[in-house]
């Protein structure tokens, strides 16, 4: 009996069929993480406009309190030209209470890494949206800082009796506030591809 002859080009034929097979297995791999990657960039960034929106609603109750303490203050300043202070009934959110804006979904996705591969404009869109964010805070802080400092030097009273600083502190909010609901207003219209329907 003799024995098969040996093909070079069967042997050929058969690694190539495997090489192949490998080549595309890696490749269906490669695009299903990338997919699932892209995915997951796309919810995280579903969950930052969320976040988004909740904190413009948080800014513009904010806007709406110290716009009302403007009012407020400016025409008991006309009413009184400095001879009495102001009822501190007036503020009864607080002498500011500024918006309580939050960075769960933000800082989720940086901390994880998702947003890694995705569109950099979109990217750092988001990026100075919440830098601009952080701004408002540092804001808030100092602020604060300024009021406690005064209350625990001349009581409540004492910040009543200087009402105009109060008044360029709560103007200063108002201009940050509008800033940044500007910054929103931008931001979640050239993001809305990513508002999860209702």
């Amino acid at each position: 009996m003799s024995e098969p002859a040996f093909s070079w080009k069967s042997v050929i034929f058969e690694s190539l069929f495997v090489v192949l097979g490998v080549v595309l297995a890696f490749l269906a791999n490669e695009y299903r993480q990338q997919k699932q990657d892209e995915n997951r960039a796309v919810m995280a960034i579903q969950s930052i406009v969320l976040e988004v929106e909740t904190n413009k609603n948080s800014i513009l109750d904010a806007l709406n309190y110290h716009t009302s303490l403007i009012d407020t203050l400016s025409s008991f300043v006309r009413e009184n030209e400095g001879k009495r202070i102001p009822d501190i009934k007036i503020f009864n959110k607080g002498f500011i209470a500024p918006a309580e804006l939050l960075e769960n979904a933000y800082n989720t996705a940086i901390a994880t890494d998702v947003l890694n591969n995705h569109k950099y404009d979109v990217v750092l869109q988001i990026g100075n949206l919440y830098a601009r964010q952080e701004s408002y805070n540092l804001q808030k802080e100092r602020a604060g800082s300024i009021i406690y400092n005064a209350i625990y030097e001349n009581g409540s009273e004492g910040i009543l009796k200087n009402y105009a600083n109060l008044l360029s502190i709560i103007y200063t909010f108002i201009y940050k506030e509008n800033e940044l609901l500007n910054t929103y207003n931008i931001a979640l219209k050239e993001l809305g591809e990513y508002k999860e329907s209702d």
